[in-house]
């Protein structure tokens, strides 16, 4: 019964193929024939949306909400913990304009948006220090099991070498009795 379910089912005279052929044009693949496409470099359109191939963080589109530091730095906790205060008066300033004046409600959605994009921006910020303190944590913890084995590995070697002496200890104690 195994064997007629591993076989392929015989249609029209034919066995009927698990997988299709490839396509043709594979074959001018194999032969070197067709070359792949040049590697974009700079900026390039997708889907209505302008894309850059340069690694890193684009820059920020809209108005910049937040301070930056004399020296060029930003203190994200803060900046973060200010733009979210903005976020919380704009949406309240949104509510309030959606009871009064309903029709006057773009100009708050659109502060509301700003604000959104600038905390964005500085969360994007925050990625690079996130992705290494993922890394440091997931070789900490491979540093930890790795002791963890050495430890029992050396348990266990501790325990095979009392057994090992026992054993000689015993078979000296044999070879005594039997000459004895």
């Amino acid at each position: 019964m195994a064997d007629q379910s591993q076989q392929p089912a015989a249609v029209d005279g034919g066995l009927q193929q698990l997988y299709p052929p490839p396509p043709p044009y594979f074959k001018l693949a194999e032969q070197g024939l067709i070359s792949p496409p040049p590697v974009i470099e700079g900026e390039y359109p997708q889907f209505g949306e302008l894309y850059t191939t340069e690694d890193g963080l684009p820059a920020l589109q809209v108005r910049r909400l937040y301070k930056i530091d004399d020296d060029g730095s930003i203190n994200i906790k803060e900046q973060l913990l200010a733009l979210h205060r903005e976020l919380t008066v704009n949406l309240l300033e949104l509510l309030e304009v959606l009871v009064d004046r309903p029709s006057g409600y773009a100009r708050q959605v659109e502060n509301v948006g700003l604000v959104l994009r600038n905390m964005i921006f500085l969360a994007n910020q925050l990625r690079p220090a996130q992705a290494r303190a993922t890394v440091l944590q997931s070789l900490k913890e491979t540093l930890k099991g790795k002791k963890r084995a050495i430890k029992n590995l050396q348990k266990a070697t501790q325990g095979a070498d009392e057994a090992v002496n026992k054993a000689i200890e015993t078979l000296k104690s044999a070879e005594r009795c039997m000459e004895g």
